[in-house]
């Protein structure tokens, strides 16, 4: 009975483990396509996009969103540090600009990162929402 009890409680480990829902994982499965949708908000302003983001397995991605009748491109890297639980997307642009979010929620088919940075409105500090459905 004591090994069948310990073959149990190994196998329930094994599975929480093997399926566990890391943004390297979860981001570029099956054909790597998200919807978006960011919150911008500081002091004095509030601004919304919305859209898609691709992930690919080689850490690259693409993405089209849409704000006051404006639509932006971007691509650039991304990388899951994974202690951390941080992910950082590095645009191609001329800019540069590499924003880091903290992972607040994982799940299959959802994901809420949230960062903030002072360069994007003059030197405000600026509160970044973002979430991801499939």
């Amino acid at each position: 009975m004591q090994k069948i009890i310990t073959l149990a409680v190994f196998s329930a480990t094994m599975l929480l483990v093997s399926c566990s829902k890391q943004p390297d994982k979860v981001l570029p499965r099956k054909t790597g396509n998200w919807n978006i949708s960011i919150l911008y908000s500081t002091l004095s302003v509030t601004q919304k996009e919305s859209g898609t983001i691709s992930f690919t397995k080689n850490n690259a991605y693409t993405s089209t969103t849409t704000s006051n009748g404006d639509t932006y491109n971007d691509s650039g890297s991304w990388k899951y540090d994974k202690a951390g639980k941080k992910i950082t997307l590095s645009s191609n642009k001329q800019d540069g600009i590499s924003l880091t979010y903290d992972v607040l929620e994982m799940k299959s088919k959802s994901e809420k990162w949230k960062g903030t940075t002072n360069s994007l409105s003059g030197g405000d500090i600026t509160t970044i929402d973002v979430a991801l459905t499939k």
